[in-house]
């Protein structure tokens, strides 16, 4: 078993692009059929040619942005595209990955990317080195809004690997902002709700917090904790240094616990700012009704490619080890037998 290749499947490789020309997506220096460019021409809509898909668009106006997926490797492969609209992740950081809510999270008017935008293909198929292009219709509606709406464009590969039964996936993310004017909007970060729970078999304090805003807030710093009414004493404390947060979207910020969560009344409070000098206070109460405690016995699918992975990584280090132990004894064993 290559261990080179196990460790190479198991990593997601994401590439933002940061520019109108192509970015070339690497595997592996050993894995050239992994390899492809997604390209975008410049369009009539943007403020900057220089920059990503950043349109100002009035009320009813229409364009197409055309792409193509250039394939570098020496086999035919097929590639998904999607548009997902900005979201936030429990980590705090602006992402693409996920088809999001269409209803949006109070943002007013709710406007989504994907309700304005069209793509050619949602499937493309394209022959061992050579391109084709894809294209994405955009109708503004007639509503007027300030702030942003924002997406992005995701071309995913897909690879199986027969012999490891593995499926290893990479992906190129092109932003899409798109605005009307250059009016200001004063960002939001509301709690909707608190709840102590499990969080990745620990347990934590989940503040289910919005930006119910048509803007994103950028270089968050943030700085919260967790009281014990009773007590007075602080059970958990967190701090983000550089988050973002996407316009109209939710997220779990989470306060996770080594130990366990007592049940009691509680406060979580804090504060953050952004890199615009917007600023929040928080100090919301909460109670637990029951303890919360790790997780001890969660189950794992036996059945897992992971976990075959992993048992066949173990049983063949320990098979090393053992060779190199018993070659260690043989040559102590020789050198007392000379001496």
């Amino acid at each position: 078993m290559n261990i080179k290749k196990i460790l190479f499947s198991l990593v997601t490789l994401l590439i933002i692009g940061g520019g109108t020309g192509g970015v070339v997506v690497y595997a592996d220096d050993n894995q050239p059929q992994a390899e492809f460019t997604v390209d975008g021409k410049a369009n009539e809509f943007q403020t900057d040619k220089d920059t990503t898909y950043d349109l100002k668009m009035q009320p009813g106006d229409e364009t197409t942005l055309n792409l193509t997926v250039q394939n570098l490797s020496d086999e035919k492969a097929t590639y998904r595209i999607a548009i997902n609209p900005a979201q936030t992740s429990d980590n705090v950081i602006i992402e693409y990955g996920k088809s999001g809510n269409a209803d949006g999270f109070g943002a007013k008017p709710n406007i989504q990317i994907r309700q304005i935008t069209e793509i050619s293909d949602t499937k493309l198929t394209v022959p061992s080195h050579q391109n084709k292009a894809f294209s994405i219709k955009i109708k503004m509606p007639q509503k007027k809004y300030d702030g942003i709406v924002a997406g992005g464009i995701r071309v995913e590969k897909i690879t199986e690997s027969s012999k490891e039964g593995i499926t290893n996936k990479f992906a190129f993310v092109k932003g899409l902002v798109i605005h009307q004017n250059d009016n200001k909007v004063k960002p939001k970060l509301t709690i909707n709700s608190i709840k102590a729970s499990q969080y990745q078999y620990l347990p934590g304090v989940i503040v289910k917090m919005r930006n119910p805003t048509n803007i994103n807030i950028t270089e968050l710093k943030m700085d919260t904790k967790v009281v014990n009414d009773k007590t007075g004493k602080t059970l958990i404390k967190k701090k983000v240094d550089q988050g973002s947060v996407a316009p109209n979207s939710q997220f779990n910020y989470v306060l996770r616990h080594d130990g366990k969560i007592p049940a009691g009344k509680y406060h979580f409070k804090g504060s953050a700012k952004d890199k615009y000098g917007n600023q929040w206070q928080w100090n919301k109460a909460f109670e637990v009704k029951e303890a919360v405690k790790k997780e001890t016995n969660f189950k794992v699918n036996a059945t897992s490619p992971w976990l075959i992975i992993l048992l066949g990584v173990i049983i063949l280090l320990l098979i090393i080890a053992l060779i190199w132990l018993f070659i260690l004894l043989r040559r102590k064993k020789e050198q007392e037998n000379a001496e």
